[in-house]
């Protein structure tokens, strides 16, 4: 189970995880893979291949260039670590 709120885009093969939530506005583009309780802010989008492991936040409005590790907090655009949640 997972939620993906109003106007998200979800492209093409991604697969998100459990208990994951893709918020408002935000766009996965294709073959992106979203692991367990992930948080993907407000109007963010994910670059194409990219890999957001589990419990991973990304904060709302970045732009996600790069794959994000297991616990990661990133924001920014483009989105930058912060800190270990």
């Amino acid at each position: 189970m997972c939620i993906i709120n109003t106007g998200a885009i979800i492209e093409h093969e991604c697969t998100i995880g459990h208990f994951s939530h893709v918020s408002v506005g935000s766009v996965l583009c294709g073959n992106v893979e979203i692991g367990d309780s992930v948080f993907i802010g407000a109007n963010s989008t994910i670059r194409n291949g990219l890999k957001i492991k589990d419990y991973a936040i990304v904060g709302m409005g970045s732009c996600v260039i790069k794959n994000i590790g297991q616990n990661e907090y990133v924001a920014g655009n483009p989105a930058t670590f912060l800190r270990r949640r």
